[in-house]
C-alpha cells in the first residue's frame, strides 16, 4: 500500500480512543498514555479500580470529552456515555450535573427541557465558547452556560432537512455515529455527514451564527472518488466517519476496514493513511464514538515531543503520566435514552 506523506501539524494534537487500555497491574498506579502522530491512534491507560468491569463492545468505560488544558472527562458507567446532561423522558426537565474541582464534587440542577416528548440522543457533548453544547446527531444541539445561576437550555436544530425521527438508527444509535459528526474545528462547530445514496456524498456544514441557529455549507464531495484514494489501495467500500482536523476543518478522517485514513475534501486526495488500534470495538461497529481529536496540552508537546515534532518526528514516543492530565468522571449517571 502507498502511503501518503504527512506533513507535521502547526499544532501538536492526537487522535485519542475513547475507550481506554486497562493497566496490567493496579499497585498504585494511575493513568498515563504515549501521544502518537495522527492517524495513529493515542490510548489512555488507567488502573481497573477506576472501572473494574471487563471492557466490551457494548460495556465500556469512556474517555467522554477532551480539553487542551489537559481535562479529561471520564465515564466510568458501563454502557453508552450521556455527558453531563439527563433529560427526565417525557417530560419539560432536564438535571445538569456540574462538577466543582474546588470541592471534588458533582452538584444537580433542574433546568427546563426546551423539546418535551422527544428523547435525547446524547451522542457527544462539547466546550465551545464558555457553553457546553450537547449533541444529538438525529436532531440537533443543547446549549448553555453552565456557571450560570439559573442555566437555560436553548435547541440548535441541525441544518435543514438533516433531523430524522427519532426511530431512525434504533432511537439515535449505534449507526447513526457511523455516517455523522458534530465538533469544532479551527473554533467553529462543524457537522459532518456521508449522505446515503447510490453515489454517498461527504457534505459538510459550519454554524456560522450560533445564537442564530443558521448553519453555512461548506463542500459537498462524491465520496472518495479522487485518484489519490486508489494509490493508497484502500477498497471502494463506504468508509466510516471518525473525526475531523482539529485546525483544518477541510481535512476529515474515516476508517476503513483495518485502516484509518485523512482526506483533504477540497483538494480532493488522501494525506495521511496507516493501520489503527482501538481496544475495542472490532471494525464492523467502529464509528465517530470511539475517537476524538484532542489538541495537547503544554505539558504533554514539551521536553521530548517539542523536539521530536521541531525535527520533523512526530512518531517519536513520549509517555505521559497523571501529573499532566487531569481525569475527571462520573460513576452513578444515569443514561438519558
Amino acid at each position: 500500500m502507498e502511503t501518503p506523506t504527512s506533513p507535521s501539524p502547526a499544532t501538536p494534537w492526537a487522535i485519542l480512543a475513547t475507550i481506554p487500555r486497562d493497566s496490567a497491574t493496579d499497585a498504585g498506579a494511575d493513568l498515563s498514555l504515549t501521544p502518537a502522530a495522527p492517524p495513529r491512534v493515542t490510548i489512555l491507560t488507567v488502573p481497573r479500580r477506576i472501572s473494574p468491569d471487563p471492557t466490551t463492545p457494548r460495556n465500556f468505560p469512556s474517555v467522554v470529552a477532551s480539553d487542551p488544558s489537559g481535562l479529561l472527562l471520564f465515564s466510568a458507567t458501563q454502557g453508552r456515555p450521556t455527558g453531563p446532561l439527563v433529560p427526565v423522558i417525557g417530560g419539560d426537565l432536564a438535571t445538569l450535573l456540574c462538577f466543582s474541582s474546588d470541592f471534588g464534587e458533582w452538584a444537580e440542577k433542574d433546568i427546563e427541557y426546551p423539546i418535551p416528548g422527544r428523547p435525547w440522543g446524547s451522542h457527544s457533548v462539547i466546550s465551545h465558547q464558555g457553553k457546553l453544547w450537547w449533541v444529538d446527531l438525529t436532531l440537533g444541539l443543547l446549549t448553555c452556560d453552565p456557571f450560570d445561576d439559573m442555566p437555560v437550555l436553548r435547541f440548535v436544530p441541525l441544518p435543514e432537512g438533516k433531523a430524522l425521527p427519532c426511530d431512525v438508527f434504533g432511537g439515535g444509535g449505534d449507526e447513526v455515529d457511523k455516517c455523522r459528526w458534530v465538533q469544532v474545528s479551527d473554533g467553529k462547530i462543524r457537522f459532518v455527514e456521508i449522505s446515503p445514496g447510490v453515489e454517498p456524498r461527504v457534505r459538510m456544514w459550519t454554524l456560522a451564527e450560533p445564537e442564530a441557529g443558521q448553519w453555512a455549507p461548506e463542500f459537498d464531495v462524491a465520496s472518495m472518488r479522487f485518484g489519490s484514494y486508489k494509490k493508497t489501495g484502500l477498497t471502494e467500500k463506504i468508509p466510516v466517519l471518525a473525526l475531523v482536523h482539529p485546525k483544518n476543518p477541510d481535512v476529515v478522517y474515516f476508517f476503513l476496514e483495518e485502516h484509518l485514513f485523512g482526506a483533504d475534501m477540497r483538494a480532493k486526495r488522501v494525506v495521511e493513511c496507516d493501520a489503527y488500534e482501538l481496544i475495542e470495538p472490532p471494525s464492523d461497529i467502529v464509528s465517530s464514538r470511539f475517537v476524538l481529536a484532542w489538541e495537547l496540552p503544554p505539558a504533554l508537546t514539551s521536553g521530548r515531543d517539542a523536539e521530536a515534532h521541531a525535527c520533523g518526528r512526530p512518531d517519536l514516543p513520549a509517555v505521559v503520566h497523571s501529573g499532566n492530565v487531569r481525569l475527571t468522571g462520573r460513576k452513578d449517571a444515569q443514561p438519558s435514552s
